[in-house]
């Protein structure tokens, strides 16, 4: 089906940096890094996309768009989501979750 065939070009990172290149080339334009914030946010709910999104330059970019628009409070709450399950992924693997695969 369709959500299984985007799911898995997802997982490939290729549309990531897609992502990655719009938040860079247009940082200028705010409501593309909200939507772009907010893609990113609803990726990070998966798990193993979280490795991707850190691989493909995310957390630059997410913390790039909050520097930019402060006082966008979506931003700030999408980009903020997205550190958050990066982080907590992170901080589970250092300290010894064997379950983390």
């Amino acid at each position: 089906n369709n959500e299984d065939k985007n799911s898995n070009l997802i997982r490939h990172g290729d549309n990531i940096q897609v992502v990655m290149n719009a938040m860079d080339s247009f940082q200028g334009e705010e409501e593309l890094q909200l939507n772009c914030c907010s893609v990113l946010q609803n990726l990070s709910v998966v798990e193993e996309m979280h490795q991707i999104i850190a691989n493909h330059g995310g957390i630059n970019c997410v913390i790039n768009a909050m520097e930019a628009y402060p006082k966008n409070v979506h931003i700030q709450q999408n980009a903020i989501g997205v550190l958050m399950r990066i982080g907590q992924k992170a901080k589970s693997n250092s300290n010894g979750d064997s379950n983390s695969d």
